[in-house]
């Protein structure tokens, strides 16, 4: 059986034919240019002058959309975790935030106090914590 000898590449004759014509730079670059489609663009249906974004709606519209949606629980299930965290550390959770808690020693020492002696707010508030918050807690590494 005797083997084909291909013709020289029509991009570069002085290199080595790849495939289809070309060289392995050439076919490379060249690979997935038909296969992929080009996005068709299209207005929002809120705004026609406005692109696209998401579910017929400018970029504006929907992140109101989703917020509006959504309401303020992250913002709430966050105060009820600081809230529960400053009565068991004994602070003030309106001139408190959560990073200032958890980088405190002292606190630390009074969050982990209470959540070994089995404190029910602490309970409540437990399962609302990260895992690097817990381990913060439980080894008095400040984040």
């Amino acid at each position: 059986m005797s083997r084909k000898i291909a013709a020289p590449p029509t991009c570069h004759p002085d290199r080595p034919y790849h495939a289809k014509g070309l060289c392995s730079k050439c076919y490379k670059s060249q690979w997935g240019k038909g296969k992929r489609r080009a996005p068709s663009p299209t207005n929002a249906t809120c705004h026609p002058d406005r692109p696209h974004y998401a579910k017929g709606l400018c970029s504006q519209c929907y992140d109101a959309q989703w917020a509006k949606a959504k309401g303020k629980a992250p913002r709430d299930r966050y105060r009820a975790k600081l809230r529960l965290l400053c009565q068991v550390a004994g602070t003030n959770p309106r001139r408190t935030t959560l990073a200032d808690l958890l980088s405190n020693q002292e606190h630390l020492r009074q969050l982990n106090v209470a959540h070994k002696a089995g404190d029910p707010k602490m309970a409540q508030a437990w399962p609302m914590l990260s895992i690097p918050q817990k381990s913060a807690i439980n080894y008095g590494k400040v984040l």
